[in-house]
């Protein structure tokens, strides 16, 4: 009925016919399951043969397959009702003199009555049948999370049996039963997409289409607070459904990657062909659910949907007529920094935050700097010095690194952890009902307050102004930041215990690390102190200053060995030494890595809103010195920031280098086992595990801003081909003079 409506009336405007896109996918879909149908018992007669033969021992697994059915099913019905209330309130302001319910059906179901005349029987069936196929829209959905919950159930459930002998002696029976339960697992991953490949396809389509319908919808007013609700709501459950289906469907291949880790680390004594063959077939094959073969549903499928989201709206923007441009932002003002000013007003300002932090025997904010770095003396192990860097200047400590960091974090209410000033780790802990915890709860409810008014403010004013709302967007995520360093304060005395132990075997020769992390700290913190969203990068920074120390020292023994005849002990006490500090970058990456992702997506997103002001003329000099050394320090510690953490990931690849130099005679199945483990294994942080933090990562996120500089230019009018005007020369307005 819809295509015989649009082959009649040939508009082709895209909200007016999107009924064609809901009926013809939820009918394909419909078709799609019918034929999974048939396919359908032969595949669970062979999965029941698996779980005789092994099985499932996940006892949440039905809870959570269940909530999650529960969950989406009562978002959608949520949905559904608030779209009802809207074309009820819709059919009232635009037919007021007809009957409710049939001003309410011609309304929703225009397409019908171009061929039919009204009739009440009618309506009901066209609602029944649209309510249905709100629900096919969704079961796929849970359909792909159910399944996706199943599949890595049991992977992982090899997983576990592989880390549960990490590091211990077995015979080869137990890896070559492992490795072949392994390829049961990953047998069955693929007869499953053969069978639901189709349904995931279409789910990833379908949901695609309708968020960017719903982004379209977002750029045009609302007709009152209803369908404001309504659009927001659905926008806001489209994009989270869409995201748990990618994230859990991608856990598929997450896991499928996982026993790898503890492969490296099994005892030469336990080496043999089936470790070698379980690590090649991890490597070399691509364990995932896809979209008919089109695509592989990884988590770095995320933000390719993501990219497409955000160049599709920026189109519709052009279609539209709606600029990014406007009004000027509301930006909050810049907090001044610390260490600008008056010594007593820095006294009666600071000092009363930081006693609640700082132990009494520092008096004063100097105090704090000279005392950073002090680090106890320790012992130093020579074997794990190359013989060109002996010292003897104490080892340089996490403890140490990180302290000035985190004592300036904690002023500003992140990772309230309690004993950073303390030498031993061991007396780090977080309390829930401790001061510092108190203030970062504070600090949470009052930026989310501000969140929250910016967001009423947006509904009820209904501005897509891009530059107005960016407040939403500064609150925000300065909140999420919060959290999550919050989150990371939970984790943080048992991340710093592990590393300790590690440091009290292989303590860090490095002994410019502390000063390279403070350094770092002050620059970036306090030359411009918007602190929480300058703090994160900070962190990064400092965490990877130390992770490098600690792969650098490995490196420095092998190339220090570069072409000498060396015994097999020496290549197996490296490379377990390589894996201890790899095994580290990780349990970091796990604590920092949601850090990691909102600081490079802040980072992006303030790059292009300034890179927007330089496109209009400045109102005076101080604004134009403002905006303009705004988006040098923003390029610039953006850059540092990336190069500084690509690091970890170029150390981690050094040792390869001298590797291949070992000479004949004292090449070995340990050399062979480090190679393999270099180039197989990808050590870098991570952005929630959607990216990781290489050099090249830097020309991606460059090319974006130029993209995005370039629409810019198209919605603002400025040509690069016309001379460019010296906004800078444009004088300061004058009033004239009465």
């Amino acid at each position: 009925m819809c295509f015989l409506k649009l082959a009649k009336e040939s508009n082709a405007d895209l909200s007016a016919n999107t009924s064609i896109i809901f009926y013809g996918t939820n009918c394909t879909t419909t078709i799609i399951f019918l034929r999974i149908a048939m396919k359908w018992p032969k595949l669970c007669q062979h999965i029941c043969r698996m779980e005789a033969a092994d099985p499932s021992i996940d006892g949440a697994l039905i809870k959570k397959c269940n909530i999650s059915c529960i969950v989406v099913l009562s978002l959608a019905a949520m949905e559904h009702v608030l779209a009802d209330v809207s074309g009820i309130a819709l059919a009232i302001d635009c037919q007021p003199d007809r009957n409710l319910y049939e001003a309410f059906i011609l309304q929703s179901f225009p397409w019908i009555w171009t061929f039919f005349n009204y009739n009440p029987v009618l309506g009901f069936f066209a609602q029944v049948i649209n309510f249905q196929c709100t629900f096919n829209w969704n079961f796929s959905d849970i359909f792909v999370i159910c399944i996706s919950w199943y599949l890595t159930a049991r992977l992982q459930q090899i997983n576990e049996r592989v880390v549960a002998m990490k590091g211990k002696i077995v015979p080869a029976s137990f890896w070559r039963t492992v490795r072949e339960d392994y390829s049961k697992a990953t047998d069955l991953v693929r007869r499953v997409d053969d069978v639901i490949n189709c349904v995931i396809f279409i789910s990833f389509a379908n949901n695609l289409f309708f968020i960017c319908l719903q982004l379209l919808h977002t750029l045009e007013p609302f007709r009152g607070y209803e369908q404001a609700a309504y659009f927001v709501f659905s926008l806001v459950f489209l994009m989270s459904r869409s995201l748990a289906v990618s994230l859990i469907a991608a856990q598929v291949h997450s896991a499928s990657l996982e026993p790898a880790k503890s492969l490296y680390d099994v005892p030469s004594a336990s080496y043999n062909v089936e470790v070698q063959r379980f690590l090649d077939q991890i490597h070399g094959d691509t364990v995932a659910l896809s979209g008919l073969q089109f695509f592989k549903v990884k988590r770095g499928l995320v933000l390719t949907i993501a990219g497409t989201i955000v160049t599709y709206e920026l189109v519709l923007m052009q279609f539209t007529g709606v600029t990014p441009t406007g009004t000027p932002p509301n930006f909050p003002q810049p907090i001044i920094p610390i260490f600008s000013t008056p010594k007593n007003k820095t006294k009666k300002i600071i000092m009363p935050i930081l006693s609640l932090f700082v132990p009494e025997e520092y008096n004063d904010v100097k105090d704090i700097v000279s005392e950073i770095g002090k680090v106890p003396p320790n012992t130093l192990h020579e074997e794990y010095i190359a013989p060109s860097k002996k010292t003897t200047s104490p080892p340089a400590t996490f403890q140490g690194a990180m302290k000035l960091t985190i004592l300036i974090g904690q002023c500003f209410g992140l990772n309230p952890v309690l004993g950073i000033c303390e030498t031993d780790a061991g007396k780090l802990r977080f309390l829930i009902y401790s001061a510092r915890c108190l203030y970062t709860l504070v600090s949470i409810a009052g930026q989310f307050w501000l969140f929250c008014l910016w967001v009423l403010k947006l509904i009820k004013e209904t501005n897509v102004n891009f530059l107005a709302n960016s407040s939403v967007v500064f609150y925000g995520t300065n909140c999420l930041t919060t959290i999550l360093f919050l989150r990371m304060a939970m984790k943080w005395p048992q991340l710093c215990q592990h590393i300790c132990r590690i440091e009290a075997a292989d303590p860090n020769v490095d002994s410019s690390l502390v000063r390279k992390c403070n350094i770092s700290c002050i620059v970036f913190v306090n030359i411009q102190c918007t602190f929480n969203w300058n703090f994160s990068d900070a962190f990064i920074i400092c965490i990877s200053w130390y992770l490098t120390a600690r792969l650098q020292q490995v490196n420095e023994r092998i190339v220090a060995m570069k072409g000498k005849i060396v015994p097999v002990s020496f290549w197996r006490t490296v490379r377990e030494d390589y894996t201890i500090a790899t095994d580290l970058v990780r349990k970091v990456d796990d604590v920092i890595s949601g850090v990691i992702f909102l600081s490079y997506a802040n980072n992006l997103y303030s790059i292009c809103v300034q890179l927007l002001h330089t496109l209009e003329p400045f109102h005076g000099h101080e604004q134009a010195v403002y905006i303009l050394y705004s988006l040098l320090f923003l390029l610039v510690r953006s850059t540092a920031m990336s190069l500084i953490a690509a690091q970890v990931h170029s150390a981690s690849l050094e040792p390869a280098k001298a590797l291949y130099d070992v000479p004949s005679t004292s090449y070995c199945i340990e050399v062979q086992r480090f190679l393999d483990q270099i180039h197989g294994d990808t050590v870098a942080l991570t952005g929630l595990q959607f990216f990781n933090i290489k050099r090249g990562l830097i020309l991606t996120i460059a090319g974006t801003i130029v993209t995005y500089e370039l629409v810019l230019m198209q919605f603002t009018g400025v040509s690069p081909t016309t001379t460019v005007m010296d906004y800078t020369m444009i004088p300061v307005a004058v009033t004239p003079a009465p």
